[in-house]
């Protein structure tokens, strides 16, 4: 009985142990867990403050500033700290969103070129305060259209480029794009990306972790929340791809990822809102509610539609929203699109005006009112709201301004009155060759940068000839594609038009626009 009761008691202890063990494991994990938690918000505290200090500091500089010159000049670090809060801000919700939900990629036809020169000048400015170099180098053999997220690649080289550049001073960071190898039907081609700095480079066992969430190259220097590179990581598996690094201290480091981009069609091409200016629209004026209960989005909103001619009505609540739904003289609703809010006050949101919108589009027998909806992250009904009575379409805060008037743009059928330049090709100085002997002299330029495949001297031509370019849009598509064959051929075809007659070139090119 004794030796039962002894080894009762020894399995009381081992169990009081284990548990105990247990206890402190659990107290431990909780510990550590609440300082990440420290860390973390102190962290995103100091990273959301630095661009806040800037924008705040440089919009106060504005205020006191007495010329218009000045002010212009004081707007552009202003937009780029913005640009960088909200980035910061994207980032933390790509990462929360990552982690639980599958990425679904939004393909569009478009160039790599495209793409590439806008990351390149959404980078300039941090190349310009770091004091380095940025060269963008594209491949004569790139592919001229393809099917690819846009927005996403853009996003992935943008983490590169912004992380070359922070850990580069007075260097050069590189961004190439190299054709690889198109497939065997000729429908896809892998592109191979590389951003490569000549800055400080990364130690070896830092390789391993750089990939991780809140890790960084110099974990106690830079800047970020250091989650650029896992999420472009996350992004481009989702792409059937993985990003690869190569560095060496105090000499520099180099990323890169492929990517198999099956081709593009020219006419499967939307309409952006870099296509236009967006001064005014044709036809008679239209009215568009704003409902929203945050005053200065409502008071911007309100602005940004009156100025290019909309008839606005401003609601900062669902009841007077409700209010303004009736009829015109001929019995159809006085509204031609609803922007409204997800979240508003009151125990309110903007599927509750939505809904009494339907209502009273079938009550009245109105044809369907369109709903713009705006939100901080992606928007989710109420489980008892129709699917068919959802918004026709949503963007997500901070909007860019051209974006949402494109999408009002769509939604009206509107179209835009104001001059265009398509695709981002036609650059922002202008001029033209003023006779034949001219015209011809300046299209061999054009011919031996499509030659040698010479992407700046076609730029630098394209920024002294945009008013021509206008003029011969099968031109300004093949530079906007970098389709140096194609752009070879038509800079034949207008030098041997140019120097056939004495007309001018603008004219010339007027007659084979349809080349």
């Amino acid at each position: 009985l004794q030796a039962e009761q002894r080894s009762a008691v020894l399995r009381l202890e081992h169990q009081v142990v284990q548990r105990t063990a247990e206890l402190v494991g659990a107290r431990d994990a909780a510990l550590q867990a609440d300082r990440e938690k420290t860390f973390f918000l102190a962290k995103v505290s100091h990273e959301l403050r630095t661009p806040l200090h800037s924008l705040l500091g440089y919009l106060e500089l504005s205020r006191r500033e007495t010329s218009v010159a000045g002010i212009r000049q004081r707007l552009g670090p202003v937009e780029f700290a913005g640009r960088e809060l909200a980035r910061q801000v994207d980032d933390l919700l790509d990462f929360a969103r990552l982690g639980r939900e599958q990425l679904v990629l939004h393909p569009s036809t478009t160039t790599l070129y495209a793409v590439a020169r806008r990351v390149i000048e959404r980078a300039q400015l941090l190349a310009d305060e770091s004091g380095n170099e940025l060269r963008l180098l594209p491949n004569p053999d790139l592919p001229g259209w393809v099917e690819v997220d846009a927005n996403r690649l853009e996003q992935i080289l943008m983490v590169l480029l912004s992380n070359a550049l922070r850990y580069t001073r007075h260097g050069t960071v590189t961004l190439s794009l190299t054709a690889a190898s198109p497939d065997e039907d000729a429908t896809s081609t892998v592109v191979v990306f590389e951003v490569r700095d000549t800055g400080r480079g990364i130690a070896a066992d830092a390789l391993t972790t750089i990939f991780r969430p809140f890790e960084r190259g110099q974990s106690n220097d830079g800047e970020g929340l250091g989650l650029g590179l896992p999420i472009a990581q996350q992004l481009l598996r989702a792409m059937g791809s993985e990003m690869r690094v190569t560095s060496q201290p105090g000499v520099g480091s180099c990323f890169n990822f492929g990517l198999r981009l099956p081709h593009g069609n020219e006419s499967n091409v939307q309409e952006t809102h870099a296509d236009h200016n967006f001064t005014g629209y044709r036809g008679h004026t239209r009215h568009v509610m704003v409902l929203d209960d945050n005053p200065t989005n409502l008071g911007f909103l309100r602005e940004l539609l009156g100025d290019v001619g909309f008839a606005v009505s401003a609601c900062a609540d669902v009841a007077s929203a409700t209010a303004l739904l009736l009829p015109d003289a001929k019995g159809r609703s006085r509204i031609g699109l609803c922007i409204v809010d997800q979240r508003l006050g009151g125990g309110k949101s903007g599927w509750d005006f939505i809904a009494a919108l339907r209502r009273q589009s079938e009550a009245s027998g109105w044809a369907r009112v369109p709903v713009l909806m705006l939100s901080a992250n992606e928007p989710h009904a109420p489980e008892a709201f129709s699917p068919d009575d959802a918004p026709e379409r949503h963007l997500c805060k901070p909007a860019e301004p051209a974006a949402l008037l494109q999408t009002v743009g769509e939604l009206l059928n509107l179209n835009w009155d104001d001059s265009r330049a398509r695709h981002g090709v036609l650059p922002k100085k202008r001029g033209s060759p003023s006779d034949a002997h001219d015209a011809s002299s300046s299209l061999q330029a054009v011919l031996r940068a499509a030659e040698t495949g010479d992407v700046s001297a076609l730029d630098a031509w394209c920024e002294s000839h945009a008013d021509w370019l206008k003029a011969n849009p099968a031109l300004a598509r093949a530079i906007q594609a970098l389709d140096f064959a194609h752009i070879a051929e038509q800079a034949r075809k207008h030098i041997a038009s140019a120097e056939a007659t004495d007309e001018q070139p603008a004219q010339a090119g007027c007659a084979s626009s349809g080349m």
